[in-house]
């Protein structure tokens, strides 16, 4: 009876891990799919404004000449944290690609005025490391400006992209929110185009 009794305690335990591993993966599963949905809904809030670039503006205060950048800007480095939030693009290749990014002046400007967002918006604790790698980057940009180490001008040094590995080695192919982006601004501005020869 002893034997027995251990060996249905084994089993028990084992389903007991089993279903511990479940509700796990699953949590896991649910996070990553309420963040797809949230970037989504980021994708279909940018589709609009750039068709309202006008209306976008006057509610953010700000250029509508500059918003196409900082979209495309803020959908690139929400690209990094997805993939670095779902364990598929790796603290080196965040670091490498925010270091490319920020030796152009825009997007170093533009995180500037946006890191306390972000900052405020990290809720987990790999959004919150993804938040304190990309600010490192952003301080030693800084740190070589202010040495005169940077020469790049907004037309140089391409950043690259994550491929589809999630290991930042496919350097060609752009993410999808990336390719989204950009079909969304080439609709907008063939949707312009068609108004500008109807007026």
């Amino acid at each position: 009876m002893t034997v027995i009794a251990i060996i249905s305690t084994l089993i028990s335990s084992i389903a007991l891990v089993g279903v511990a591993v479940s509700l796990v993966l699953q949590g896991r599963q649910l996070h990553a799919s309420q963040i797809q949905a949230s970037r989504a809904t980021q994708v279909e809030l940018i589709k609009v404004s750039i068709d309202n670039r006008e209306l976008t503006s006057d509610i953010f205060n700000q250029d509508p000449g500059n918003y196409l950048k900082s979209a495309y800007v803020n959908l690139f480095i929400k690209h990094l944290e997805m993939g670095y939030s779902m364990k598929v693009i790796s603290r080196k290749s965040v670091q490498v690609q925010t270091a490319r990014l920020f030796s152009v002046s825009y997007p170093y400007e533009w995180w500037a005025g946006a890191r306390e967002i972000y900052a405020v918006e990290a809720s987990s604790k790999r959004e919150r490391e993804f938040f304190a790698i990309v600010d490192k980057m952003f301080h030693q940009a800084s740190e070589q400006r202010r040495s005169g180490l940077n020469p790049t001008t907004a037309g140089e040094a391409p950043v690259p992209f994550a491929g589809s590995s999630g290991r930042g080695e496919d350097l060609g192919q752009p993410p999808l929110s990336l390719r989204l982006a950009k079909s969304c601004f080439e609709e907008g501005r063939a949707n312009r185009e068609v108004h500008s020869d109807e007026s």
